[in-house]
């Protein structure tokens, strides 16, 4: 809720790319393979971009080229300082009224629902999700009884400020994950179980994604009011399959997407009705109809390919898949100042010892 200033935007941007040009020149070596890779890639998400007129797929791309051969949990703990900062800095200016705190009267509660200076109350619950996500992955095995203790009691103050359903549920499902996680790997159930646990999250997490993408993609085509099972489903996920079907009822699909104007709750305390809102929640509905089958298809195969290659990091197993299930409801999928595990599909730990500049010795390797 903060003023934009165009040209600080501007400016933000332009050093944005040099920086990652200065890197790409000065510090990186590709072999052969990557070469054709990456531009393979970038020559799809360039036709998108002038097909659609939507650039984000080509910032984030930048962003992970970017993020090559550099350790990814840096990456995560910047994220955490950074984002972190904003929104704590924005909930304590709406509080003291320095900016809006959008609130939305909840009927079936009687309580309102706090956005505290974020566009909107679901946006600041995610914001917590991955904030909290993050933090979880890079204390890993580290965590304390006291850390699950706080952050459940964190999240239930989140969820009873947002009412935000789906960010408290994947919370919650985050704290269980890495409790049962960390207590099998102390061998808790006996080895036996723990073979299993990481046998099975080895397989989870490739397939995380893809299973999301056609979970909801059967639900949202198949979707009917008189389909009863189907119908109740959507009334507990708020709509997402209703308005899914609804925004490719009226967009139509294409291979590398199209502009669009989509009629959404945010920045404002005045809710479209429900003939007006077409807005589609789900990161998979949204992205296809935005961006392109294509580029959908290339988002999912990069996620199978970096799950595959560091099967090993089975807490990296964790967060593609709480990613993966909350970007079948929210929108948040290539948002990179909500979700930072886009970047994990070629950021690595770098060997210690080794200096970023010396290219002869550095090995950029997925699963390094």
């Amino acid at each position: 809720m903060f003023p934009s200033v165009p040209i600080l935007n501007k400016v933000a941007l332009l050093l944005f790319v040099l920086a990652i040009g200065i890197k790409v020149v000065f510090y990186d070596s590709y072999s052969l393979n990557e070469i054709v890779a990456y531009s393979v890639v970038t020559a799809l998400i360039g036709l998108q971009t002038v097909k659609s007129g939507y650039n984000i797929p080509f910032t984030i791309l930048l962003l992970i080229i970017g993020a090559r051969g550099v350790d990814f949990k840096k990456i995560l703990q910047i994220y955490i300082t950074v984002v972190g900062s904003i929104v704590l800095f924005a909930t304590i200016c709406s509080l003291l009224g320095v900016i809006d705190n959008l609130r939305y009267w909840q009927e079936n509660t009687e309580s309102y629902r706090n956005s505290f200076g974020i566009l909107h109350c679901t946006d600041y619950s995610s914001h917590m999700f991955f904030l909290f996500l993050a933090y979880f992955y890079l204390r890993n095995k580290k965590l304390r009884i006291l850390e699950y203790l706080y952050f459940t009691l964190f999240a239930a103050l989140v969820f009873m400020a947002t009412k935000g359903k789906l960010d408290f549920i994947c919370m919650l499902a985050m704290i269980l994950i890495f409790a049962v996680g960390n207590l099998t790997e102390k061998e808790f159930f006996g080895k036996k179980f723990r073979r299993i646990w990481q046998v099975m999250w080895k397989i989870v997490g490739p397939l995380s994604m893809p299973l999301g993408v056609a979970i909801m993609f059967v639900m949202t085509f198949a979707y009917s009011e008189d389909n009863g099972f189907l119908s109740s489903l959507d009334n507990i996920i708020t709509n997402r399959l209703m308005f899914g079907q609804k925004a490719i009822n009226q967009s139509g699909l294409s291979l590398f997407g199209k502009s669009l104007e989509f009629v959404g709750n945010g920045g404002t305390e005045v809710v479209p009705s429900k003939d007006e809102y077409n807005f589609p929640d789900c990161s998979f509905v949204y992205v296809m109809l935005c961006y392109g089958i294509v580029i959908l298809a290339v988002i999912v195969f990069a996620h199978i390919l970096a799950c595959i290659n560091q099967g090993n990091d089975i807490y990296l197993m964790y967060a593609i898949a709480l990613v993966s299930l909350n970007c079948m409801i929210s929108h948040h999928l290539l948002d990179i100042s909500y979700n930072p595990f886009i970047l994990c599909l070629v950021a690595t730990a770098i060997p210690k010892g080794i200096k970023l500049n010396d290219k002869s010795k550095i090995q950029y390797s997925l699963n390094t």
